[in-house]
Parts: C-alpha cells; structure tokens; sequence
C-alpha cells in the first residue's frame, strides 16, 4: 500500500502518547496503587483515571476535531468537534488501563489500549503492555506490528495443538454458567485454555500467533477495538460467535487464524450473551 504520511505521523504521535501512559502506569505499578470497587468483581485505581487523563490530553490536543471514548470518563467531544466536516466520524476508543485486577495485584499481564474508529471501522490501533514491553500497532490495510516487527497469526490447522484464550468478567459474578459452558469442550479439544485477564491483550496475542484463538463476550468496545484491528491486520479472522463479522460493540468476539474458525464456532454459537455491566 502506499506510503500515507499523515497517517504515518498520526501513528508515530499515537504510539508516543502510548508509551508515555504506560510508564506512568509502570509508576503506579511499582509502588502500589489503592483499589476502589466500582462494581462485582471489578476495580478502577488512580493509575487508570491518571492514564485515561494523558491520553485524552494528548489525542484531542492533536486531533480537536474528534471525540475520545474511555472507561472511566465517558465520550468528550474534542474542543473543535463539529466544526470540520466528517469530525463526527473519528471516535477515540480508549481503555487506559485493561487489565486493572492483574495490576491491583502485582500482575503484569496489563495493558492501554487505543483504537481510532472512522464511521464505526477501526482503522489505527496501539497497544501498550509497559510490564511485558510489548508495544502492538497497526493501520488498516498496513499490517500489524510488535516493537516494530511485522507480526502473523499463527499456521496452527487442528484444534487439537491449539492453544485458545478466553476471558469472563464482571458480569460473570451473577451469571457464571454462560462464560463456563463451552470450556469443558475447549479443555476436551484443544491444546489448552488459557484466562489472563485483559481482552484486549488477548486479541494482540491472537495477532501475533501466541494464541490460535480467543472469544470473550460482555465486553466495551474501549475492550476490542484496538485488538480487532491488530488481529485482522495480521491475517486472522473475527467475528461474533455466531460467524457474522464482528462489531465493536464488544457484545460477542470470537478471533482466530482464520483456519480454526470453522472449529471453534460451534462450541460457542449456542452460548446465550450476557450483556455487559
């Protein structure tokens, strides 16, 4: 594809902010961080809010024309918003801190995660895990990196040596059998499961062949946007779990190589939603 330079610049800019949130979060992470509830099984901390604040800054700072979405403050409309034509388009979707139960507790399997959504359509993306010094990105139609390195999904073409990732969330505290049922197959059929705690960590992860596959449900779309990007990016294939093409709504995402879907579809197709909290 040719070279886009404003997109090239809009990238450079957006991976800075990035890896400048994640070694705050690393500030934070060090020396601990007290923990509020603020819902079942889920917790936001100052490292969050401060991530969330620079991250806000420095995006509607460059781009004033677009709205920011995060998780703990809500959408803000940048100070020029409605004043270009199309700025409506261009939304923000940014979790400044997924992954908050793993660093509450010392974990480092955490990440912020940027995605810019243009008339719903991710089409920038970066990832930042601080702890594990992973740096993900991509542009769509240009591929999918880590620390700069082009990244592919995995070749993996039998479940049976696959290893699949899942997630379940708040939302699980109430009504566990949901997130539960398809597991005793995936333990019967697969490699092994694996449940770390960060969607969108999980989806990088898919991108970059660690994973075969992933799905989760209940989810933002702060959550996936940013590793729907990447996975696709990287040759591999998402969706919901009932094989129509994935949203951003976070509602049901399954991802793959591509050459397991087809296998892991039907353990999960049945699997009744449950909204997120």
């Amino acid at each position: 594809m040719p070279l886009d330079p404003d997109l090239d610049r809009t990238l450079e800019l957006v991976r800075r902010a990035a890896v400048e949130a994640g070694r705050l979060l690393l500030r934070y992470w060090r020396h601990g961080v007290p923990g509020e509830d603020k819902g079942v099984l889920d917790v936001v901390t100052e490292a969050d809010r401060a991530s969330e604040r620079l991250l806000r800054t420095r995006l509607l700072d460059a781009f004033p024309a677009d709205r920011f979405l995060g998780e703990e403050d809500g959408e803000v409309a940048g100070a020029a918003a409605g004043a270009a034509p199309g700025a409506a388009a261009r939304l923000w979707a940014v979790d400044p801190l997924d992954g908050t139960v793993n660093f509450f507790h010392g974990h480092p399997f955490f990440c912020l995660s940027i995605a810019l959504l243009v008339d719903g359509t991710p089409t920038l993306a970066v990832l930042e895990a601080p702890a594990l010094g992973w740096t993900y990105a991509a542009a769509r139609g240009r591929g999918a990196t880590r620390n700069g390195t082009p990244i592919r999904v995995s070749h993996t073409c039998s479940l049976d040596h696959a290893l699949v990732a899942t997630g379940w969330g708040p939302a699980s505290h109430t009504r566990p059998d949901p997130f539960l049922a398809s597991l005793p197959e995936f333990f019967r059929r697969s490699h092994g499961v694996r449940r770390c705690g960060s969607a969108a960590l999980d989806l990088a992860m898919t991108a970059d062949g660690t994973y075969d596959a992933y799905y989760e449900m209940s989810l933002h779309t702060w959550d996936v946007a940013a590793g729907i990007l990447l996975v696709r990016e990287a040759g591999g294939c998402v969706t919901d779990y009932a094989g129509a093409e994935a949203d951003c709504s976070g509602r049901a995402v399954a991802a793959s190589n591509g050459l397991l879907h087809e296998a892991v579809l039907p353990l999960i197709r049945d699997t009744p939603l449950v909204p997120p909290y």
